[in-house]
């Protein structure tokens, strides 16, 4: 995604302002909405650019991207996949000017939908809903909705505006002018919409296909719009959508279940996802014999644990054997980054034992996991012994660094970020952590065989 946008550079200026229905935007929705999607990056970003705000914004006013880098601790990857991220879950628009001071961008905040908008919202509902099960959707909408009364049987007895009020004709025909000129300190921005790319989906294949089921024609006529974002999002053709539409009958009413259908998409999504994407995975590297000779005894057998796991099983039998669990959030970072087919499973694992192990970390968070894998992405890593070769490297940095810090010298540098040789740091174990993890290497390669 970062590389499909300008790269935003440090001295470069930048502005807040808020869109005119911004005062719509609630911290709630936001957090429980929003924030499994957009990840916690993006999440951050938006409170530090709102912390940015001035009243009044002026080009004038504007402070460079390096302040906002300082306090996010992001490097220019990670500001730009968080501004990606807002941007594309309409949380955020963005303009870019040159003038005679230099390169400015103005971040204009826009307002969260309401709990009902966001479930009628196609897109987000189904990036929600993946995010974090069927369960846990269900109980927010819920939770939405606990204040409502269903009032469509009764008779409404409310009143209407000129019943109450008195309003002068000629005041409506011509506003006052104090009207008129306030509404001209309103600057309207053009609402967020999601952007389809061209639709190559049968629709009426798809309607003789579903037509040989118990499923009334008209209900899934209605839903045409919702079918035909689903097939752009995930690519589902017209066989497969309709076997989809035929697993999310509602059987009292034969027409087609929306909350079940999105919860099939997103199962079937998986299956064919997998299927399409598994010849553009990145294949395995066989390692020669002269290769493991060179590594350590116990890299040796460091290699033939995470040869034996895929990604997932590795993640979860270390946090086991650390006394933890594998969370809903982790398991999506996980998958979020098999995803983009930068490593094969050997190199995949190996930066889940740098991180867990070598950085100590209890967790797999999204920024730190990212900057790893951005790191190794650079420096070309395919293979486990040019993983190997990363960890090295990063043991050998910090092991100098300490010896330099041992010394007292102290020395004034530019942040790391704003370094143009910039490379995210990394840690090293002791010889007695590496021997206590070496052991539970071993008992996880015996669990394995067992």
């Amino acid at each position: 995604m970062v590389n499909q946008v300008q790269r935003i550079k440090p001295h470069t200026g930048f502005i807040v302002s808020l869109s005119s229905d911004f005062s719509d935007f609630s911290e709630a929705n936001f957090t429980k909405l929003y924030q499994p999607i957009i990840g916690a990056n993006a999440f951050a970003l938006f409170f530090a650019l709102q912390s940015n705000l001035q009243s009044h914004p002026m080009l004038s006013k504007r402070v460079s991207h390096a302040q906002l880098l300082q306090r996010l601790n992001f490097d220019i990857d990670q500001l730009t996949e968080a501004r990606t991220r807002l941007e594309s879950a309409g949380m955020l628009n963005s303009f870019e000017q040159t003038d005679n001071v230099g390169e400015v961008v103005v971040y204009e905040l826009q307002p969260t939908l309401t709990a009902h908008q966001f479930n009628n919202d196609d897109l987000l509902s189904i990036l929600l809903l993946e995010a974090i099960g069927d369960t846990e959707y269900s109980e927010l909408m819920s939770e939405a909705a606990q204040y409502q009364f269903d009032t469509t049987e009764l008779n409404s007895v409310t009143k209407d505006f000129f019943t109450t009020y008195h309003v002068d004709p000629d005041n409506v025909k011509e506003l006052p002018s104090v009207i008129q000129e306030s509404r001209e300190h309103f600057v309207v921005s053009e609402g967020h919409e999601h952007s389809m790319v061209e639709i190559k989906f049968d629709f009426q294949l798809l309607l003789s296909l579903v037509d040989q089921q118990p499923i009334r024609i008209d209900g899934v006529e209605k839903h045409k719009q919702l079918i035909t974002t689903e097939h752009v999002m995930y690519g589902v053709d017209e066989i497969s959508m309709a076997r989809v539409i035929g697993q999310s009958i509602n059987l009292n009413t034969n027409e087609l279940d929306e909350t079940k259908f999105k919860r099939n998409i997103v199962q079937s999504f998986t299956m064919i996802k997998s299927s399409m994407d598994s010849s553009e995975v990145e294949q395995e590297v066989p390692v020669t014999k002269q290769e493991i000779n060179s590594l350590t005894p116990n890299d040796q057998q460091l290699l033939k644990v995470v040869e034996s796991y895929t990604p997932n099983e590795f993640l979860t039998e270390l946090l086991s054997q650390k006394g933890g669990y594998i969370s809903n959030n982790q398991r999506a970072n996980l998958t979020a980054l098999i995803n983009r087919n930068l490593f094969p499973s050997t190199v995949v694992n190996l930066l889940i034992y740098y991180l867990l192990v070598e950085m100590d970390q209890t967790t797999l968070t999204q920024a730190l996991m990212d900057t790893v894998a951005n790191g190794w992405a650079q420096a070309k890593v395919r293979t486990p012994i040019q993983a190997f070769d990363q960890i090295k490297n990063y043991q050998k940095k910090r092991q100098t660094k300490r010896q330099a810090s041992r010394k007292g010298t102290v020395k004034e540098t530019l942040p790391d970020w704003a370094k143009e040789d910039y490379q995210p740091k990394k840690q090293e174990t002791s010889a007695k952590q590496l021997a206590e993890i070496q052991a539970q290497m071993e008992r996880l390669n015996k669990s394995k065989e067992d």
